[in-house]
């Protein structure tokens, strides 16, 4: 209960910074660093928390397109650094929705991934945010509630990690 709150919070608070985060007006040319048709690749770093007490973290790699400026589906897989079995955990999917603003977007993740340690579906919805240096590069964060549709358990995981964009 208390990892949902935290989650919502989260979201509450993008949601009424965006009005202070709007770019102002001028007449500049800008570059657009947010594209249609533009392919991302992340490499990032996650942490997962069961319960507020402890965590596990791992890392992954993901790929995502966007079908127009706002709009993408994504593709990752990561793994768990603690885990001594395998090197890759977990394998998904996402629906990817991101509001540009100057150099940075806040952006949304709904989607699926498959726990191979496990053999069970879980499902990942959250914010995050993206600053991109240049049109190709760029950094992001991201906080997802993950529930775990074979026993209901609801956890939180934090990633973050380079982007490179084509």
């Amino acid at each position: 209960m208390k990892l949902t709150r935290l989650i919502l919070i989260a979201a509450a608070s993008l949601a009424l910074a965006l009005p202070e985060l709007a770019p102002a007006q001028n007449n500049a040319k800008t570059i657009e660093l947010y594209q249609a048709n533009e392919v991302n690749i992340d490499l990032l770093g996650s942490l997962t928390t069961p319960d507020l007490d402890s965590y596990t973290k791992g890392a992954g790699v993901g790929l995502s397109y966007y079908l127009t400026k706002n709009i993408g589906i994504g593709a990752s897989i990561a793994g768990d650094w603690t885990d001594k079995g395998q090197l890759v955990d977990q394998v998904g999917g996402s629906l990817l929705y991101r509001i540009p603003i100057e150099r940075s977007a806040i952006t949304f993740r709904g989607g699926a991934t498959y726990a191979l340690d496990r053999e069970g579906w879980d499902l990942e919805l959250g914010p995050g945010i993206e600053h991109r240096f240049s049109p190709n590069i760029g950094v992001f964060t991201e906080a997802l509630m993950l529930k775990r549709l074979d026993t209901g358990d609801v956890n939180a995981i934090g990633r973050a990690g380079i982007r490179l964009a084509f």
